[in-house]
């Protein structure tokens, strides 16, 4: 547990979020937000043709 960051647990639940909406076809509110908030704050780990600005308008 030494090497448990918060980023590594965001990945972690952003990853889990993603299999319960495929599952369930849907995700509670709190869910959706922090998916959005994931988007805006991990750019990076997105496809490089998307554009990210409208999360992080949200989420600046």
């Amino acid at each position: 547990m030494t090497d448990f960051t918060d980023q590594t647990n965001d990945a972690v639940l952003f990853s889990g979020w993603i299999d319960y909406l495929l599952v369930t076809k849907r995700l509670p509110v709190e869910a959706q937000v922090f998916q959005v908030w994931w988007y805006a704050t991990n750019p990076d780990s997105m496809n490089p043709d998307v554009d990210p600005s409208p999360w992080q308008t949200i989420f600046p």
